[in-house]
């Protein structure tokens, strides 16, 4: 059995809660707008601070731009929420189209930290994994029964791998590697550099750092999906 439509409840094209809807969507896309642009601000200036510290305020100048943008973006969202606020048109189109340029300009400038600051390249270590792996157990043996460092000795060709405890015993390794940059020393637990390379069926491994106090990127040339991060540590 067929029912005709009810004239009466029959959708009509109203242009008034057309406006009303539209409103309401654009009141819901500006009420966060405060909220976003000062910890957006906030997160600008911590990261650049951090990242100004970790390389001994060398890029400094570069750290200051981008953090200027970041925030003049974030200004710019407040200055363009407040002239909506005082608006009487607040459901035009316009505001939506406005919008959505004003939050691709504050995006550009976080957007704009891979070039205005700039992270070391990443010294990188090759090494065969057998050796490396049994440089370290022998290495561990005499290490801290509490900490299980070891020290690093990176330097062109040669890595050497040294521990101590506290009966002032010392164990040494050294084996080659393809590294031809700066000697630096840096610590590990020798105990979380052991369980990665004992889970690698690989020959070969590679160790990436940015320098003596960044933590170790540990992966394997021959299968891409193999990442590993290692955390350095006082020794």
């Amino acid at each position: 059995m067929l029912f005709a439509p009810d004239p009466a409840r029959a959708a009509v094209d109203d242009p008034e809660l057309d406006r009303l809807i539209r409103a309401e969507r654009l009141r819901m896309l500006f009420a966060p707008t405060l909220q976003v642009a000062v910890v957006s601000a906030l997160c600008a200036a911590a990261l650049g601070l951090v990242v100004a510290a970790g390389n001994d305020w060398r890029n400094l100048p570069w750290v200051a731009g981008w953090v200027v943008l970041c925030v003049l973006g974030s200004l710019l969202r407040i200055g363009h929420w407040r002239a909506y606020l005082r608006a009487s048109d607040r459901a035009s189109p316009r505001w939506l189209h406005s919008l959505s340029i004003v939050c691709a300009v504050h995006g550009a400038a976080w957007g704009l930290a891979g070039l205005l600051v700039p992270v070391e390249d990443l010294v990188t270590n090759a090494a065969i994994v057998a050796t490396l792996l049994a440089s370290l157990q022998r290495a561990a043996i005499l290490t801290s029964e509490k900490f299980k460092g070891v020290r690093m000795n990176f330097a062109p060709g040669v890595l050497g791998i040294a521990s101590s405890n506290a009966e002032q015993e010392e164990a040494k390794e050294e084996l080659e590697i393809d590294y031809g940059g700066d000697s630096f020393e840096i610590g590990f637990n020798v105990g979380y550099l052991m369980d990665v390379l004992a889970n690698m069926s690989q020959d070969m491994v590679t160790v990436s750092l940015q320098d003596a106090n960044s933590s170790a990127l540990i992966t394997n040339p021959e299968y891409e999906g193999f990442k590993y991060v290692v955390m350095p540590m006082r020794i």
